[in-house]
């Protein structure tokens, strides 16, 4: 008897001492968990995508491009290196301004295709539509893990008199090849549609976008 409530006596100062020691066992879980939680929102918080507005516009290709909401941003593999570049319509009060500090190329692949490919000549031509007038293409060239935004991509390109009416991502066959284009259906009573593709070496990461009518084969 002696042994039996001796050893009741000890389990019972013990069960306190437990439970006490299981609920904080559990706040410390519950901490570490809440905290592991914290941190993987501030992770994602400080890795998500740069919002596509003005401020991006000017921090890529400064102050003389203003983005047309109106035409959707979009992404795609231009190049052909595997990773995601981005197209962007925009208006430009002078195109050519910034290009060296900003580190873009300036480029009128429309004329080029006629003959007449200098952007700092063709940059002066006007067009007769002034809901499309300084209308132009911008593109960035992805690189690494970010892609197109990182901090420095492969490349960036301002398309001058590109005459849009709608852009769109679209795949289309060049010979023997089916590739990424940008689709441009063009303003005017014909309607137009024309490709813009990038023609290069992706490993020397050089080349320059074309421009080729397509008319009603685009899909």
């Amino acid at each position: 008897m002696r042994i039996f409530f001796h050893t009741q006596f000890r389990t019972n100062i013990l069960a306190p001492v437990v439970r006490a020691s299981s609920r904080v066992f559990l706040c410390l879980a519950l901490a570490s968990a809440l905290a592991a939680l914290a941190q993987q929102s501030a992770s994602s918080a400080s890795t998500a995508p740069p919002a596509i507005d003005d401020k991006f516009v000017h921090e890529h290709f400064g102050n003389e491009f203003t983005l047309m909401p109106e035409f959707p941003a979009m992404v795609a593999d231009l190049n052909g290196d595997g990773i995601d570049d981005l197209v962007l319509a925009a208006r430009a009060k002078s195109p050519s301004l910034d290009a060296g500090g900003y580190a873009y190329t300036v480029l009128d692949p429309y004329h080029a295709f006629y003959g007449f490919g200098d952007p700092t000549v063709t940059a002066a031509f006007t067009n007769d539509d002034p809901t499309r007038k300084s209308i132009v293409l911008l593109v960035i060239h992805g690189d690494g893990p970010e892609a197109w935004r990182a901090a420095k991509p492969k490349g960036k390109f301002v398309m001058i008199n590109i005459p849009v009416q709608t852009v769109s991502i679209r795949r289309v066959k060049m010979g023997k090849r089916v590739v990424t284009v940008i689709g441009v259906e063009e303003y005017g009573m014909d309607r137009t549609t024309s490709a813009l593709f990038w023609d290069g070496n992706v490993k020397k990461n050089t080349g320059t976008y074309k421009y080729q009518p397509v008319g009603a084969a685009l899909d």
